[in-house]
């Protein structure tokens, strides 16, 4: 099972295919920290309940997640 998690749109990139890294984005906008405890806790729990203990994928999207001031790589580590 995979679960898909948007966390920003920003990103510190200037990739000519994508308009995430663009120059007029001023602001770092991240899902909250309990949004993404959330994210978590929802995979513990179809882990524990829905798939026999079968793995989960939590596929990091949108951006550069792990932009911003690092609260994501810390709850990951």
């Amino acid at each position: 099972m995979n679960i898909i998690f948007k966390v920003t749109d920003n990103c510190n990139g200037n990739c000519i295919y994508c308009s995430a890294g663009a120059p007029e984005r001023t602001t770092i906008s991240m899902a909250s920290r309990e949004t993404i405890n959330g994210v978590f806790d929802l995979a513990s729990y179809i882990y524990d309940r829905e798939t026999g203990r079968q793995p989960i994928s939590v596929v990091l999207h949108g951006g550069e997640p792990l932009i911003g001031d690092g609260q994501l790589l810390e709850m990951i580590l």
